[in-house]
């Protein structure tokens, strides 16, 4: 794996559109967004390009910016590949009424490993 860590990863911030960047020292880069719904489901949508083929992409929390925490959702089942080294997320994840209010209250973040 070229970057087991993460190469990208953007901290989720409700409704605001959070950019995925380069953690690794990479080109890696992106836009993300999330939604919350009802029933403790939560939406991701996230564009990116990366350097590397990205081998793993998940939601961690609870983590405030800078911070790093487990696991919380895993979304490598919703990421698309489009072609060159632009990759796509785009899906819906039931969660627990704990981890929508950690994605709520920003402290989440999307990792993209490669």
């Amino acid at each position: 794996a070229a970057n087991p860590s993460g190469e990208a990863r953007a901290q989720l911030e409700y409704n605001a559109g959070p950019i995925l960047s380069s953690t690794a020292g990479t080109d890696a880069t992106g836009d993300a967004e999330v939604s919350l719904a009802a029933d403790s489901l939560v939406c991701v949508f996230a564009f990116f390009t990366m350097t590397n083929v990205p081998t793993n992409a998940h939601i961690h929390a609870p983590a405030p910016e800078g911070s790093n925490a487990g696991v919380i959702v895993g979304l490598f089942g919703a990421l698309s590949d489009l072609g060159g080294n632009d990759y796509e997320i785009n899906g819906c994840f039931e969660v627990t009424d704990q981890r929508y209010a950690w994605i709520r209250d920003g402290l989440a973040y999307i990792n993209i490993h490669t």
